[in-house]
Parts: structure tokens; C-alpha cells; sequence
């Protein structure tokens, strides 16, 4: 897909500490300290998620390609952690005007023209990269997570990539997602022990969402 590319614009936030640090294997708490994340920063971008000291995800790889080459460089990169409490006015308000938004920031800062992001909630966590480089070129994007478990997923499940977006959602073992299908964002996956884990994306602008089917094993790709 050609897209143009530009700088992914900052949120207003309040910063109240911050740590600057170089080590490849980084790990970042929620603000409660019960969502851990644990970060290899390096080419490719890699990551697992533990709730409680157990792990929900055993393994998350994402990358990303401007005309088939990668936008991480290998070697090297700067991390910087930050906590973040502010609130975010709603528009249109619902049930309430102003939301809370409180997390910590890893960021992983590759170059001075390519970074991504880890943000931490209480309640989740999410992903991103940032360019700041110019003019058009075709990107394709890499994501594969893989569980601890055949954890049971809803799929809305399609032979293709086109859709009305009206498709039902089916309850099923990963391990009997048909290969030959792909599911649209959002899945949601039951660990079946009072948790559940909802994978979708977000912000999309003038950007494909992701479809995601059966991998090696318990993987998505």
C-alpha cells in the first residue's frame, strides 16, 4: 500500500518522572504494578505481557516496512520510560466528560527519525511506531502474538479480505482457527481462568486494519 508518510503527532500529557536508560532487555509495570511488560528492543521489536507475575502472552513481534526494508535499524537504540497522569476531555461526553488517562511510556528511540512506543495501563497495554520521515512509500506491517495456551477466541472469521464488517463472531480453540481464513480486529480470547485478553487496533486514519490468521502453534499472524 503507498501511503504518505508524516510525523504522528504528540499527546498533550503531564510528565512527572523520567528515566533515560540503553539496555536492550527492558521491562515497564503498570501504575498499580500488576501489568508487567517485558521488552527485547531491538531488531525486531519483541514483547511478552504478565499479569500478576503469570504470563497472559508469552510473545509479541512487530515490525514495520517502508518499501520492504525494515524502519528499525539493528544495533542500537535509547530507552526512555515516563509516567503519565492526565485527563482527556470527551467530545462527545457520554456517561462522562473528562477520562482519566494514566500510564507509563517506554519509548524506544532508534534513530532520530524512527521510535516506537509501549504504553501501560492498569487494565491493558498498547503499541506504536513513530516516523518522522517524509514523501510516500509502501508500508507493510508486521504483528505476530502467541499465548501460553489454545486459549478459546471469538473470530469473525473470512475467506479474503473484504468485508462489510457484519460478519458473527464464533467462539473457537485457537488451535481450530481455519488456516485458510483471517479474522478482522477486534478478537477477544478467554483464558478461561477470570481473565480474558481483547486484541484490537486503534487511531486508524487513511491506514488498513489488521487481519490476523492461524500461525505455528498458539501464534496469530
Amino acid at each position: 500500500m503507498l501511503v504518505s508518510m508524516k510525523k504522528i503527532l504528540s499527546f498533550f500529557i503531564l510528565l512527572f518522572t523520567t528515566i533515560h536508560c540503553s539496555v536492550a532487555q527492558q521491562t515497564i509495570q503498570s501504575p498499580d504494578k500488576m501489568l508487567e511488560i517485558k521488552v527485547n528492543g531491538l531488531q525486531p521489536l519483541q514483547f511478552s505481557a504478565w499479569l500478576n507475575g503469570a504470563v497472559m502472552v508469552e510473545n509479541i513481534t512487530a515490525d514495520m516496512e517502508f518499501n520492504d526494508v525494515s524502519v528499525i535499524p539493528s544495533g542500537k537504540a535509547a530507552f526512555k520510560k515516563t509516567s503519565v497522569s492526565t485527563s482527556i476531555t470527551v467530545a462527545p461526553s457520554f456517561k462522562h466528560k473528562l477520562v482519566r488517562d494514566e500510564y507509563n511510556l517506554l519509548t524506544i528511540q532508534y534513530n532520530a527519525s524512527v521510535a516506537a512506543e509501549i504504553r501501560v495501563y492498569n487494565d491493558g497495554f498498547a503499541y506504536r511506531f513513530v516516523t518522522k520521515k517524509t514523501g510516500e512509500a509502501e508500508v507493510n506491517e508486521k504483528f505476530d502474538i502467541r499465548f501460553p495456551a489454545d486459549y478459546k477466541m471469538y473470530a469473525s472469521l473470512l475467506k479474503g479480505f473484504e468485508s462489510s464488517y457484519e460478519e458473527s463472531y464464533k467462539l473457537m480453540p485457537l488451535s481450530q482457527l481455519p488456516k485458510d481464513q483471517v479474522s478482522y480486529m477486534p478478537v477477544l480470547f478467554d483464558k478461561e481462568k477470570g481473565n480474558k485478553i481483547f486484541l484490537s487496533d486503534a487511531n486508524i486514519n487513511d491506514y488498513p486494519h489488521l487481519f490476523v490468521q492461524k500461525g505455528a502453534g498458539n501464534m496469530l499472524t
